[in-house]
């Protein structure tokens, strides 16, 4: 194995490794309750996926009651300190607003 990867393969077991996010940064109750206060009433969480490996990425996907519920969340979040780069993904738009939105884990607010 070339001398660089196998020291980027130590350092990220080791938890240097740029963009790596320890669990313990990021636990899943601290990132659950940044959602929570950043969740209108007339939205939910359906799913959550949290990825450590790229640097606390989350995927959410999310109902809203209608569009303005929809504009709502998106702007809460972008808001938040919590949160960065958030990208809402594509939507569905019947009765409700169903999408799928990127974000990044900044962690608690201070």
């Amino acid at each position: 194995m070339p001398r660089p990867r196998a020291e980027a393969l130590a350092a990220r077991a080791r938890g240097e490794a740029p963009g790596l996010l320890s669990a313990a940064d990021a636990l899943p109750a601290q990132i659950v309750a940044g959602l929570a206060s950043a969740l209108p009433g007339d939205a939910r969480l359906e799913r959550l996926s949290i990825d450590y490996a790229r640097g606390g990425t989350l995927e959410m996907h999310v109902v809203a009651r209608d569009a303005a519920a929809w504009d709502r969340l998106i702007a809460q979040l972008e808001r938040s300190p919590e949160f960065r780069d958030v990208a809402p993904g594509p939507e569905t738009r019947d009765a409700e607003v169903r999408s799928a939105i990127r974000a990044r884990w900044a962690g608690r607010a201070p």
